[in-house]
Formats: structure tokens, sequence, C-alpha cells
């Protein structure tokens, strides 16, 4: 998923695929920067269907529901 993706994901409360499972939403995104390279990696905060469980991954495995 891109970022311009992920956004709107993020801001329309879509569903979202990650490793074959689906969550409820992006509720968090997040950025780290590698300590050897300095290169910036974009992270995902999602809530599963329930509501009770939280998983963060890295935006670029995420796929938008259809």
């Amino acid at each position: 998923m891109t970022s311009k993706e992920l956004k709107e994901a993020f801001i329309n409360d879509s569903p979202v695929f990650f490793k074959g499972a689906q969550y409820a939403k992006i509720i968090g995104i997040g950025f780290r920067k590698e300590d050897r390279t300095g290169k910036i990696i974009e992270t995902a905060t999602l809530a599963d269907l329930c509501g009770r469980s939280e998983v963060t991954v890295l935006a670029k495995d995420i796929e938008l529901c259809s």
C-alpha cells in the first residue's frame, strides 16, 4: 500500500487485509528510521474485527479490501 492509499484508508476507516486476515480499520500510522541506512519505514496499527486486539505492521504489506 502506498502512503497515499494508507492515508485514505486511515481517514475513511476502510477495512484492510494483512497476510490473508481482514482487519476492521487502520487506527494509527507511524514512521521509524532505520539506524544503519537512515531509511524511513512506514508502519500502520490495525484493529481486528472484534475491536479487542491490534497489531502494528509494515504499511507496504497491507492491502485494501475491495
